[in-house]
């Protein structure tokens, strides 16, 4: 018998055998068939719908360049290190972020309205708004139902198991009861409390109130670490392309408008995250510089006010028109002698602050002041980003993580290698400040051989043209800093704004 022919006796002998199985419990398959059909219609009448929630942003990446001048260091990314995507991408999915983007949306109130059989999330869309009394304990994941019976008043009750009492703002459970019931008339606007909780109901304006004796309204208060948590899990984060650094935030959720204001919410979270961390060293470059001209401006006013009280007594001209090659000779020292004075003063600073301190984010590099120092500057440089890796990691539980531990010998190698060139640095600084002081003694043994009362106002002007050449050059760095810190953007681009994917749920 040919092969084909046999093959074709075996399927038909199949097809014999399903359709004789069929036929003798071709009830049993018409009982089945009922009862999923049943049960599809009663999960798509009373099951909550889910809709997709994306966006989309771009990261940007800059290119690795050397940075020389000081407005570009100070607006550099990562102090001119090039930006690396994955960090970027890690810094978006990070806890501070979503727990940032919860406290701003107050996440951790969630409100519900009644419908059919069901509790429905009314984001945006209840009558009232709850506020937490802070610093009290708070029952957690525990729903309190409302009946509205007029434009003043309210019925709230919740009974509940196993329920947690906590104080939100340490997050620590204090008491834990296996039974809970709570139940009281209120008024909108006045405080709630007991000793186990704590909050105020206020209508809300945009919402029309509607009165009804049934309980249609619920609302519940969820633990910070929870809903960040949650959210966390919820969110999902997709490279479009392996050659593009184009980021798709999704998120599946029952309400659309909630996941959309999270969404957004996150991306101008990071945005502002972003920008917060270019304008850092702007800003604590100009808080160190605010500091020395607060120091040296009251000197400057003195000697200001000395030179032209001795002037104006006196009746003189100003030494420049009487002895000009030596004034010139001495400001141009006094200028150069400012120049020093100013170093040593961030020399000063920078060793002090290594031994008090051991938060390395708020350091000043040598290029924000116009320090033109290479290598110190690069291993500062390299200090605050090795200090900015582990403590994003350690902030985000990765504290067994090996870079961890590599961070701190880098660190610690870092720091042992800064003080050693800073040592170096001040006492060359020293040597050159007294050898400008030595020239300028000599200048100033020229200035004796002028009349008394010319060597007076010498004294004078050289106390104020150091005070005053000092605050010029000050005031310039701020200036520096200033224009830097008006003229950052964000690293990163929203391109698509939150938006329902499709039409209807998924």
């Amino acid at each position: 018998m040919p092969t084909n022919q046999n093959i074709n006796i075996h399927d038909e002998s199949d097809i014999k055998k399903i359709v004789d199985l069929i036929t003798r419990h071709y009830k049993l398959f018409i009982i089945s068939i009922i009862i999923l059909l049943v049960l599809a219609f009663f999960i798509n009448r009373f099951a909550t719908p889910t809709y997709k929630i994306a966006a989309s942003l771009l990261i940007k990446e800059e290119t690795q360049t050397q940075r020389r001048d000081v407005t570009d260091f100070i607006n550099s990314s990562l102090f001119g290190l090039s930006q690396n995507f994955q960090n970027e991408l890690w810094i978006l999915k990070s806890s501070p972020v979503i727990e940032q983007t919860v406290k701003n949306l107050d996440l951790t109130l969630n409100y519900f309205q009644k419908n059919g059989l069901k509790y429905v999330d009314a984001y945006k869309n209840i009558p009232f708004k709850v506020f937490l009394l802070p610093n009290h304990l708070q029952p957690v994941s525990v729903q309190f139902d409302i009946a509205i019976k007029d434009k003043e008043n309210f019925i709230i009750k919740s009974n509940s198991k196993n329920v947690s009492l906590k104080n939100l703002e340490s997050n620590n459970i204090v008491i834990h009861k296996k039974k809970w019931n709570f139940e009281q008339h209120g008024k909108f606007g006045q405080l709630i409390e007991t000793s186990e909780l704590a909050f105020i109901i206020q209508p809300d304006i945009n919402n029309k109130l509607f009165y009804k004796d049934e309980f249609v309204y619920s609302f519940e208060i969820i633990d910070p670490k929870t809903v960040i948590e949650r959210i966390k899990n919820q969110l999902r984060f997709n490279v479009v392309q392996k050659d593009a650094t184009v980021v798709e935030i999704s998120l599946n959720t029952p309400s659309p408008e909630k996941g959309k204001d999270i969404i957004n919410e996150l991306m101008n979270v990071y945005s502002q995250q972003n920008l917060d961390r270019k304008n850092h060293l702007a800003n604590i470059t100009i808080d160190y510089i605010d500091r020395q001209l607060s120091e040296i401006s009251d000197s400057l006013s003195r000697t200001e006010n000395n030179l032209q009280t001795f002037r104006s007594s006196h009746q003189l001209l100003d030494i420049t028109e009487q002895a000009s090659g030596i004034s010139s000779q001495y400001m141009d020292l006094q200028n150069k002698m400012a120049e020093l004075v100013t170093r040593k003063r961030y020399y000063d600073y920078v060793s002090d602050y290594l031994a008090k301190n051991n938060d390395f984010s708020n350091m000043i590099v040598p290029a924000s002041m116009g320090i033109q120092d290479p290598l110190l500057n690069s291993l500062m440089s390299e200090l605050i980003t090795a200090y900015a890796q582990r403590t994003s990691l350690i902030q985000n539980q990765q504290e067994k993580n090996p870079l961890v531990q590599r961070l701190t010998i880098q660190i610690e190698n870092l720091l042992k290698t800064i003080k050693d060139n800073i040592n170096a640095v001040q006492k060359t600084t020293d040597i050159s400040i007294d050898e400008i002081q030595k020239r300028i003694n000599k200048v100033e043994a020229q200035i004796s051989n002028l009349p008394h009362t010319q060597r007076q106002l010498g004294g004078i002007e050289r106390k104020y043209r150091l005070n005053d050449a000092i605050y010029n050059y000050l005031l310039e760095k701020r200036a520096e800093a200033k224009i830097t810190q008006a003229s950052n953007l964000p690293d990163n681009i929203i391109i698509e704004p939150a938006n329902m994917v499709g039409t209807g749920p998924v």
